[in-house]
């Protein structure tokens, strides 16, 4: 596509929440690091993130789909206690792999982490709210209004908030107007709700 228009953004999934090594193998590839501590792992993110910053529009969130989008802070020896156990179990399987299955502790620490390193690129996170495609998930998971703890932590972040996080639209139009960082995108809203959208 035409750069003058249109721009990337990247995923920041596998920050959060990495599924297993074919992960942390990308990550080390993207970044030059050598993944074996966590201090490596948080290394690695932040030149990924630093790399983005570079050439994409923001960094894109969809975790809405797997978790709630409530992140509070979590101690980093409580992560680095779960990215630990990643290089304790089935040492005999190979790295590649090896299944990652971080808890809510590691995740809530990477999601700050993450954000503490787009805040200082000044980067936009887009963040998928509201109705999952597909059928079968929790919507409760997808409120925009979970995110006002980092909404308030992270005032230099500009949330570009999906798809006006309908069923929850009244809650992303209360946070748009409480936080100047909040922007609520219209995308997919005249489909999801057109009245909702008017």
């Amino acid at each position: 596509p035409d750069p003058a228009f249109f721009r990337p953004v990247r995923r920041i999934n596998r920050f959060v929440f990495p599924l297993g090594g074919a992960d942390l193998m990308d990550l080390e590839r993207e970044s030059g690091v050598t993944i074996s501590t966590f201090d490596d792992y948080l290394e690695a993110c932040n030149i990924a993130v630093a790399h983005y910053a570079e050439y994409c529009a923001g960094l894109k969130c969809s975790l809405a789909y797997d978790r709630s989008l409530y992140f509070p802070r979590a101690a980093r020896c409580d992560a680095e206690r779960a990215f630990n156990e990643f290089f304790r179990s089935n040492y005999y399987i190979e790295r590649e792999e090896r299944v990652f299955c971080p808890g809510e502790a590691f995740q809530n620490y990477m999601m700050h982490h993450v954000l503490d390193a787009a805040q200082k690129h000044h980067m936009v996170i887009q963040m998928h709210t509201g109705m999952q495609e597909g059928s079968g998930n929790i919507v409760a998971n997808s409120n925009p209004a979970l995110l006002s703890n980092l909404f308030l932590e992270y005032p230099g972040v500009r949330f570009d908030v999906f798809h006006i996080g309908y069923p929850y639209y009244h809650e992303l139009g209360a946070l748009a107007k409480m936080f100047p960082n909040v922007y609520a995108d219209m995308s997919w809203a005249h489909i999801l709700c057109p009245a909702a959208a008017r």
